[in-house]
C-alpha cells in the first residue's frame, strides 16, 4: 500500500474510539489472528502504535480485513466507523475514475454574438406580431464552421430556449426536430421542388405519423394537411424542421429553389396557439478537395463563383409580413478574442463550478485553460481556427485539465 492511502487509513483508525483508546486497542490486537498479533511491535505513542499495527497487518494475507472486522465489532455503525469503511473501500477498489462529460452546447457558445443578437431581434418581432406563422432561419458559412452542430447544439439547446422563455431542463423536452434531405442537383427547379416536398413528406410520414394515411394525396397537400396535427402529438412548444445544402452540389438556379422553399411556408396556414415552427436551412460553402492549380483555375473558380452567387442571394433575402425570418451573418472562424470572451462567460464558470471546482481555484483554472487553447493557435501559426478543428481540441484540453484537478 502506498504511503498516502496508508496515512488516510491510520488517521481514520485513530478517529475510532476503540483504536484511539490504548486499552480497547489492546483488545483489538488480542483478537487478531495469532500470527499477526504476536508480530506487532507495540509502541507507547498512539500514532506509532497504530502505524505498526497496520504495517504488520499489511504483511499478512487479509490482515487489514481482519483488523477492520474487529474494529467494526467494537464500533458498530458509528460515524467514525462509516468514515473508516469509506476510506478502506476506496483503497481496496481504487478511486473512481473521473471522466468529465463536456457538453457540445458549451463549446458552441463560442462567439456568434452578432448572430445571436440578429436572431433575438427577429424572434421578438415575430412573437409580438405574427407568433402563429412559421419562422424561417438561414444559417450559412464555410463548411468547416459546423453549421448543423451550431443549429442543434446552440440554437436548439440554448438560443431558442433563452429567447422564447423555455426551460431546457424540464422533464419533457420543449423542442423537437425533424430533418429532411435537400434534393440533388438533377432536373429543372420545378422538378427539384417536387423532390424537396417528397423528401419532407417522407420524413414527416416516417418520423411523426409512422405511416401515410392517404397515399393518393400529393406531398404538398399531405404536408399542409398533416404537419400541424403530427407536431401536436409531441406536446412541444417549438418544432424545428431543417435541411442542409452543400454548394458543391448546387446548380446556378439554386436561389430559385430556395425561394420556392420559403414561399411554401408563406402559403402555410396559421399554427395552433402556443406552437412555434422554426424552419431552418443550413447552407455550407464548400471549398472542394482541389489541388493548388484546380483551386485557381476551372473547378476552383467555378465553385467560388457558385459560393458567391448563393451568398449574395441569401444575404439580400427579404421576408414579407406573412412569413418572418432571418438570414444570420456567416458563421466565422474562431479567434483568440473569441476564446478570451468565452472562457469568462457565466455558462463556462457555472459548468466548472458543477465539477466541484473550488471558488478560489476557478480563476487560475480558467486562465490555465485559456492558455492551453492559445497554444493551439501558436502550434497552427494561425490567427483564426475553424470550429471543426477547434471543437475536439477544446474538449480534449478541458477534459485533461479537469482530470488533473480531480486526481
Amino acid at each position: 500500500m502506498d504511503f498516502e492511502p496508508k496515512t488516510k487509513l491510520i488517521k481514520a483508525l485513530l478517529e475510532c474510539p476503540s483504536m484511539r483508546n490504548r486499552d480497547t486497542r489492546n483488545t483489538v490486537v488480542d483478537n487478531l489472528p495469532v500470527d499477526i498479533g504476536s508480530n506487532i511491535q507495540r509502541n507507547p505513542t498512539d500514532k506509532t502504535d497504530v502505524t505498526n499495527i497496520v504495517n504488520t497487518c499489511l504483511d499478512h494475507h487479509n490482515g487489514i480485513d481482519e483488523l477492520i472486522k474487529i474494529v467494526r465489532f467494537h464500533e458498530d455503525d458509528s460515524i467514525s466507523m462509516q468514515m473508516l469503511d469509506n476510506i478502506f473501500n476506496t483503497i481496496k477498489t481504487g478511486p473512481k475514475s473521473f471522466k468529465p462529460e463536456i457538453p457540445s452546447t458549451l463549446i458552441y457558445l463560442l462567439d456568434c454574438e452578432e448572430q445571436e443578437e440578429e436572431l433575438r431581434q427577429k424572434l421578438q418581432y415575430h412573437q409580438e406580431n405574427r407568433p402563429r406563422r412559421p419562422f424561417i432561419c438561414i444559417i450559412h458559412g464555410d463548411e468547416e464552421e459546423c453549421l448543423d452542430e451550431y443549429l442543434l447544439f446552440r440554437l436548439k439547446e440554448y438560443s431558442l430556449c433563452k429567447h422564447l422563455g423555455l426551460d431546457p431542463n424540464q422533464d419533457e423536452k420543449p423542442i423537437e426536430k425533424l430533418r429532411f434531405n435537400w434534393p440533388s442537383n438533377t432536373g429543372a427547379v420545378k422538378k427539384r421542388f417536387e423532390d424537396l416536398l417528397s423528401n419532407l413528406d417522407k420524413s414527416l410520414a416516417d418520423k411523426l405519423l409512422d405511416s401515410r394515411a392517404d397515399p393518393t394525396a400529393s406531398p404538398r397537400d399531405f404536408i399542409l394537411k398533416n404537419l400541424s396535427k403530427a407536431i401536436s402529438r409531441y406536446n412541444v412548444s417549438v418544432f424545428i424542421i431543417y435541411s442542409s445544402l452543400h454548394t458543391e452540389a448546387c446548380g446556378d438556379d439554386e436561389p430559385d429553389l430556395i425561394r420556392d422553399f420559403i414561399n411554401f411556408w408563406n402559403d402555410y396556414q396559421d399554427l395552433p396557439p402556443r406552437l412555434f415552427l422554426f424552419t431552418c436551412l443550413c447552407i455550407k460553402y464548400n471549398k472542394g478537395k482541389l489541388s493548388f492549380w484546380q483551386r485557381h483555375l476551372g473547378p476552383g473558380r467555378k465553385l467560388e463563383k457558385r459560393n458567391n452567387l448563393i451568398k449574395n442571394f441569401v444575404s439580400n433575402l427579404s421576408f414579407d409580413d406573412n412569413i418572418h425570418g432571418v438570414t444570420l451573418e456567416p458563421l466565422p472562424a474562431i479567434t483568440k478574442k473569441h476564446i478570451e470572451d468565452w472562457v469568462w462567460t457565466k455558462e463556462v464558470c457555472d459548468f466548472l463550478s458543477k465539477q466541484k471546482i473550488q471558488e478560489d481555484q476557478l480563476d487560475d483554472l480558467i486562465l490555465k485553460f485559456r492558455n492551453q487553447i492559445y497554444s493551439i493557435y501558436e502550434k497552427e501559426k494561425a490567427n483564426s481556427i475553424s470550429m471543426n478543428k477547434l471543437e475536439g481540441e477544446i474538449k480534449g484540453k478541458l477534459k485533461i485539465l479537469l482530470e488533473e484537478v480531480w486526481a
